[in-house]
């Protein structure tokens, strides 16, 4: 079977040592925005330890693994037919060497999609990383699939990393990264397990957001639920899948 999947994208590949984006002299300015760098914003969380791969991944691996996943998995819609088929022909080539090259190497897109594979595939292992991935928040778009990832595992861990990002980054009044999506997670798990987490954070987030336009309690939460749809109905025509 062959598949005809079309991109017109440029992936920087170069994976980063296990430190700090902006300590990384392999890197330069324009390589780390490429990757989705965050400006390095120093917090309780820069130390946080997470494996890095150490080398490039190949262009064959990103090609197969990240090219036709990173725009439109975790969405707001369905993919398309194409991209469906191809997911269930590769999946059972998804495996924990794959999603472990994904998640440790240095740039949103690969980040992105090892997260959302880890989910897909249920892998508990992966979920100390991507929490502390999620804390660290070193690049850009990821934080939405990892906390697409911290709802689909969904226990006590979940919880702890979504509170402790929100704990401390509703406080960053000046930083606009994923606490809407973080509201929107821990809304769905309260949810889910008739609990009321969200609760202690509602003075903060009215903080964070006054004076910010497009900043909606209601919507973050609605937009997480929309995504989680989507998310749990391509999961669905996984399930068969080893």
């Amino acid at each position: 079977m062959k598949f005809f999947i079309f991109f017109v994208i440029t992936l920087t590949e170069n994976s980063a040592p296990n430190q700090p984006p902006m300590e990384n002299e392999m890197n330069t300015p324009e390589e780390l925005h490429s990757k989705g760098a965050t400006s390095y914003q120093a917090s309780p969380f820069s130390d946080l330890k997470v494996p890095a791969n150490g080398y490039d991944l190949d262009k064959e691996f990103v090609h197969k693994f990240v090219l036709p996943f990173y725009m439109t998995l975790g969405e707001y819609q369905i993919p398309d037919k194409r991209i469906l088929n191809y997911l269930n022909h590769i999946f059972p080539e998804i495996t924990v060497e794959v999603i472990s090259n994904l998640l440790g190497d240095f740039n949103w897109r690969t980040r992105k999609v090892g997260a959302l594979f880890a989910a897909f595939k249920d892998q508990l292992q992966f979920q100390e990383q991507i929490g502390k991935l999620l804390l660290k928040s070193e690049v850009c778009y990821a934080g939405q699939d990892y906390c697409i990832a911290m709802a689909t595992f969904n226990n006590q861990k979940s919880i702890d990393f979504l509170n402790q990002y929100l704990d401390y980054y509703l406080k960053q009044k000046g930083l606009y990264y994923d606490q809407g999506t973080a509201i929107g997670a821990l809304a769905y798990l309260d949810q889910r397990n008739k609990t009321n987490e969200l609760e202690k954070h509602k003075t903060e987030w009215a903080v964070f957001t006054e004076g910010k336009v497009n900043w909606h309690f209601e919507s973050s939460v609605k937009d997480f639920q929309s995504k989680m749809e989507v998310f749990e109905n391509v999961k669905n025509t996984l399930q068969h899948k080893t």
